[in-house]
């Protein structure tokens, strides 16, 4: 065999170890919401967790709460589900899809292609997260949380950045500069 086919072989063989890997995060999300609420998984909520293409464990508070987030083919969707509660929030983006997603301090926040920002709460539903003026960010392209876990970075299209502590996302909470766009059921 020369270089040349031996390449392509670990290629495929990288390729097959990514898909399995995928495949098994998503099927343990899978498992931990059957575990846990094997009585009240409608045949709609199967379906959802059936076309995950990705999901993310969200550990909410001490109490040993979680969420788990399910997107989907396109991204265009959002399921949570609160594995405690067996509550669960779904939302269709009609204004873009998923396209970052980083968990920081018990809260998922997801950007999408219309470069909004949307953060899972901890009490399992979704909100669109609003700029300190209240007004919905418009150009936020990812988002990173720093290296102690102790803020979140939202880069913007004009390369600015806005940095937030949890105090400082707390207080839009309390203060209603959030706008929730899906509840639980």
């Amino acid at each position: 065999m020369n270089r040349s086919s031996l390449m392509l072989i670990a290629t495929f063989m990288l390729a097959g170890t990514t898909i399995s890997a995928f495949g098994a995060e998503v099927s343990s999300c899978r498992n931990r919401v059957k575990e846990t609420c094997y009585n009240r998984i409608t045949p709609a909520l199967s379906k959802i967790m059936n076309t995950a293409k990705d999901c993310k464990f969200v550990k909410t508070d001490d109490q040993g709460r979680e969420n788990i987030a399910f997107t989907h083919t396109g991204a265009y969707r959002l399921t949570s589900v609160d594995v405690k509660e067996c509550k669960v929030s779904d939302y269709t983006f009609q204004s873009g899809s998923v396209t970052d997603q980083k968990v920081f301090a018990g809260r998922l926040f997801v950007t999408i292609s219309s470069k909004r920002v949307v953060m899972l709460g901890r009490n399992n539903e979704l909100f669109e997260l609003m700029n300190s003026s209240g007004v919905s960010y418009s150009n936020v392209t990812s988002l990173k949380v720093d290296s102690q876990k102790q803020t979140i970075i939202l880069s913007h299209d004009n390369g600015q950045k806005t940095t937030l502590t949890m105090g400082q996302i707390q207080n839009r909470i309390d203060t209603n500069r959030i706008d929730p766009i899906a509840r639980s059921y």
